[in-house]
């Protein structure tokens, strides 16, 4: 049941902001788990809490879904290192659906020139890169 696991997992927030105050960023990744009438419960729940963002809380398949969910709720929503081309990113921005963009450098996004097109699409939104490729020893 929805209700008991978000009461469970906000209780594991309000531990961390009585333990840590305002003094650590909490960022939370969803996993794209969930519906958008469940993230907007969510993302209501967590408001009082100071969270940073919240990435990828539904599946990144739906623009309106989060558009929807951006207007709806004043913790920045973040989304996707697993877009693969320019094109999403700006489906997202344009219909206002992200405030922090994530992109994963370089196995999605291979080559320096794509990676500087979309930072200037997002001129005015964080970025957040994720590196995921292993070192070479």
């Amino acid at each position: 049941m929805i209700a008991d696991e978000v009461e469970k997992d906000l209780d594991y927030i309000k531990r961390i902001r009585a333990t840590a105050g305002n003094e650590m960023e909490i960022l939370l990744d969803f996993g794209g788990r969930w519906n958008l009438p469940s993230a907007m419960r969510i993302a209501k729940a967590l408001e009082p809490y100071n969270i940073y963002y919240l990435e990828d809380i539904m599946e990144p398949d739906n623009v309106n879904a989060y558009a929807k969910l951006a207007s709806e709720t004043s913790i920045p929503i973040c989304v996707s290192e697993t877009f693969s081309t320019r094109y999403r990113f700006r489906d997202f921005l344009e219909a206002k659906a992200v405030d922090i963009v994530m992109f994963d450098f370089p196995p999605i996004l291979p080559g320096l020139l794509l990676w500087l097109f979309i930072a200037t699409l997002v001129f005015y939104i964080p970025l957040r890169e994720i590196y995921t490729r292993e070192k070479n020893r």
